[in-house]
């Protein structure tokens, strides 16, 4: 299953969830495999968005395995979505 996630330290990511775990400060834990940091998006106006069609452009960065934490919001993408960012150059310095 992919994933968009928002995390409090680390901003959002998409990628496909291989686990996720409740903390014991209620937030969450999540490793993801092909995971893609999303510094910045246009084309959808929140983690919502993304996770319903996807971004038409931004700074994706290249897809790791990761585990993030604190993660306060985990929604699940669609079928459009993840072609969509799977599509996208990866952003590279």
């Amino acid at each position: 299953m992919y994933i968009i996630i928002r995390s409090a330290p680390s901003g959002v990511w998409f990628g496909q969830k291989v686990r996720a775990v409740a903390t014991t400060d209620g937030l969450q834990r999540v490793t993801m495999k092909h995971a893609r940091r999303v510094h910045y998006w246009t084309g959808a106006g929140s983690c919502s968005g993304l996770a319903s069609h996807g971004p038409s452009g931004g700074r994706i960065a290249v897809p790791v395995s990761a585990t993030v934490s604190q993660v306060c919001e985990i929604i699940e993408a669609t079928d459009e979505a993840v072609k969509v960012f799977n599509s996208l150059p990866e952003w590279r310095p």
